[in-house]
């Protein structure tokens, strides 16, 4: 079974998306968000961040789920992150947190 991933906030509930006023200024014109590299990005530990959420996600299923299914999962997400362009946006339920 799939956990949704989708972050419903309750109405009154803030949620940060730290940009220069540029960028600012371009999601709220375009209503978009935009995406960046995370071997761009200001926090060389962004990536890492990334991989350690999925870690966590693994281990609170490994009992439910085959461990071959989660070796193969590892393995196409170590493997990706040499073939492709990695993008993420950041988000952050707490004013001021940059990393």
């Amino acid at each position: 079974m799939l956990i949704s991933r989708e972050f419903k906030p309750a109405s009154n509930r803030l949620v940060y998306h730290y940009c220069n006023p540029d960028v600012f200024y371009a999601i709220c014109t375009h209503k978009t968000i935009r995406l960046s590299d995370l071997f761009s990005m200001n926090d060389f530990l962004e990536i890492h961040w990334g991989y350690s959420i999925w870690e966590k996600a693994a281990n609170e299923i490994c009992n439910r789920v085959d461990k071959e299914f989660l070796n193969k999962v590892d393995a196409i997400i170590r493997e990706t992150g040499l073939r492709i362009n990695i993008l993420a946006s950041c988000f952050s339920l707490k004013p001021d947190v940059l990393s």
